[in-house]
């Protein structure tokens, strides 16, 4: 077949250019470098799809939610995790318990006769002190105090050993699905996901530091009180209220005492989720680099564009499947997609050669049956 010059195009258009490989060699190398361009262009257009394709069906919202960051109610679910215990009640209801016990041992002692009871009270506060911060009570407490009950530090460092694992295993379950998705829209949801884990911490922060303003003044509440049950040489009875507004003082300390403890520990587990999804972060990204490399490469190459785009287009998106082939080449790799930036296995010039053998069979048939379009349309003629 002989190729003639198109009516309405320059005959330097590639529109002139023999489909078959007959004829003289400038011609077979001119398609042969039409061809290539054509493989080059189709290249480029598949990463633009791998970096773009969306994300199905996960929500930022549902990842901090399945976390347990997000309050149900009254109580963020990690909060309640934080201070839940053996017996599966939680450190604040433990504390109030004890509170209450104190408070009943305190109204029996107003019935006894007039005495000072500076040693007694001191005992009582060592006990409540010594529960908050030891693993085991020891000996040398009253013996009301339950003997098998670990410290309420211990059962929040203990707690926070589990959650820690769980919540990161959390993270990787809930991110499991993010991994089939192009790299920009892969790296649009981490980047969303880590500026509410960001948002998360800074309100955990804001409680931790209130709870530290209000057990600050509280405890100066209980040391002023402590000071006039002094001046009365400690002496108990139903006139002096001063017990009572102790009391009260050294509750509302450990209440908040223990929210400021269990929100430093909220705060350092969200800050280790933050380090994971950072850290994928960085991995999306430096694949996302060279992606953008690669797509890069082959657009140089593709100086003129085929003149048969909206066709190559409609064909891309009919039959060319850029999931197999991605597939493909990550079966070639050894790794998904998304782990090619940091994998030393995957060489960039390898994959080039690998995306393009794929391509140019796709290139010649595409390229065949666009020319036979033109033919059909009166571009091309004999």
């Amino acid at each position: 077949m002989e190729t003639g010059k198109p009516q309405n195009l320059q005959p330097s258009s590639e529109a002139t250019v023999s489909i078959s490989l007959e004829g003289k060699s400038e011609r077979n190398i001119s398609l042969i470098c039409r061809l290539q361009t054509w493989a080059c262009w189709l290249a480029a257009e598949t990463i633009v799809q791998w970096r773009e394709m969306p994300v199905e069906d996960l929500s930022v919202a549902a990842i901090v939610t399945e976390l347990g960051l997000i309050s149900v109610e009254s109580m963020a679910p990690l909060l309640f995790a934080l201070q839940k215990t053996a017996t599966d009640t939680s450190l604040s209801e433990e504390l109030s318990l004890r509170v209450q016990a104190l408070h009943e041992r305190l109204q029996r002692k107003k019935l006894q006769p007039r005495s000072c009871q500076r040693e007694w009270w001191e005992k009582e506060v060592a006990g409540l002190a010594q529960w908050f911060t030891q693993l085991t009570p020891t000996s040398s407490l009253p013996s009301h105090f339950p003997a098998a009950t670990s410290g309420c530090l211990a059962q929040l460092h203990s707690n926070i050993l589990v959650l820690r694992i769980q919540s990161q295993t959390k993270l990787r379950e809930s991110l499991a699905g993010l991994w089939q998705a192009g790299s920009q829209s892969v790296l649009k949801k981490l980047r969303s996901l880590s500026e509410v884990l960001h948002i998360v911490q800074a309100n955990y922060e804001a409680q931790r530091q209130d709870c530290l303003r209000r057990e600050s003044s509280a405890w100066q509440a209980y040391y002023t009180l402590s000071m006039k049950l002094a001046e009365r040489n400690w002496l108990l009875s139903s006139r002096n209220t001063d017990w009572e507004a102790a009391l009260r003082a050294l509750a509302i300390a450990y209440k908040f005492k223990l929210e400021a403890e269990v929100y430093t520990l909220a705060s350092q587990l969200v800050s280790d989720l933050l380090q994971q999804t950072q850290a994928y972060t960085v991995q999306i990204a430096q694949t996302d680099a060279m992606l953008a490399s690669l797509q890069g490469w082959f657009t140089e190459r593709c100086v003129t564009k085929p003149i048969f785009i909206p066709l190559l287009r409609d064909y891309l998106t009919e039959r060319v499947n850029p999931v197999q082939l991605r597939r493909q080449l990550e079966g070639w790799a050894g790794h998904s997609l998304n782990q090619w930036g940091i994998s030393e296995s995957v060489q960039i010039e390898a994959l080039r050669e690998q995306l393009l053998s794929r391509l140019r069979p796709l290139s010649l048939k595409i390229y065949t049956e666009c020319c036979q379009s033109a033919l059909t349309l009166g571009f091309l003629h004999e």
